[in-house]
């Protein structure tokens, strides 16, 4: 006997049956919202509209979240993932969860087409649902460069330093109206091989005339945005993902994911 009620929503049933070892639904006090310990306000925020879902208004114990594969090695770009998606019935893990794999391919010609492809090649190593992203920096005085290449600027084996040092080296005899660029981010959404839906984000600033800050990774500490005379990386956690390309698309994402159980489809 499904353990759901009719209208449950198809988001809901897909989580819940992917999480292994699955135990029945329980019954609970009436108000009682006993979670998984180490959860956040947020997370209960959220399991509790998820319960009322399940339930039509009684709260009802749910199995722990279901695992979201971050498809990235990247421990700064995995811990925004964590920061943002906190609210969401997810644990939030990268691919070191996943002991020797080898690398997606990112041979697509644009953002989206390398998330896409990132996105289905892991999720066919994994039950549950997979979020790969692909972003980088666009510097119009350097033709759109390093764009896509983002993370293999200078040499694949490059640091970020080396990096942001190569741009300013480059940008060093141009002036400020010339030193205008944009972070684009584009996630994938996809579960055994099927892309599911995508989301994009783009800000726009310019690059600074040397690195500032270090709260961020990559490019962020020349990228600059002029309105608050400070880089990204001069940013908190909670600033960049209000103002991050990043940020934009995973808001754009939440909304996707939770007005899949507000329209109960």
């Amino acid at each position: 006997m499904s353990p759901f009620r009719r209208g449950t929503p198809r988001f809901l049933r897909q989580e819940v049956a992917f999480v292994r070892s699955t135990p029945p639904i329980v019954p609970l006090a009436k108000g009682d919202r006993t979670l998984a310990k180490g959860q956040s306000s947020a997370d209960r925020r959220m399991r509790g509209l998820c319960y009322r879902v399940l339930t039509g208004g009684e709260v009802s114990k749910l199995p722990d979240p279901e695992t979201l594969l971050v498809a990235t090695f990247n421990p700064g770009k995995l811990r925004e993932f964590q920061d943002y998606l906190a609210g969401l019935p997810f644990a939030v893990s990268g691919l070191q969860r996943l002991p020797d794999v080898s690398p997606s391919p990112e041979d697509g010609d644009t953002f989206e087409q390398n998330a896409r492809q990132k996105a289905s090649y892991y999720s066919r190593l994994f039950s549950g649902l997979t979020l790969a992203d692909d972003s980088g920096l666009l510097v119009d005085a350097l033709s759109g460069e390093p764009g896509v290449y983002s993370a293999r600027f200078v040499s694949p084996s490059a640091t970020d330093a080396e990096r942001c040092r190569e741009i300013l080296t480059r940008l060093q005899d141009a002036a400020n109206p010339e030193r205008t660029a944009r972070f684009v981010c584009c996630l994938a959404l996809a579960r055994q091989g099927r892309v599911v839906q995508t989301f994009e984000g783009t800000v726009e600033g310019e690059i600074a005339r040397e690195p500032r800050g270090d709260n961020g990774f990559g490019y962020d500490p020349i990228f600059l945005f002029p309105k608050l005379n400070r880089t990204m990386a001069e940013l908190s956690a909670a600033e960049k993902l209000r103002v991050s390309h990043r940020g934009e698309a995973l808001r754009k994402m939440n909304e996707y994911l939770r007005s899949d159980v507000e329209r109960g489809e």
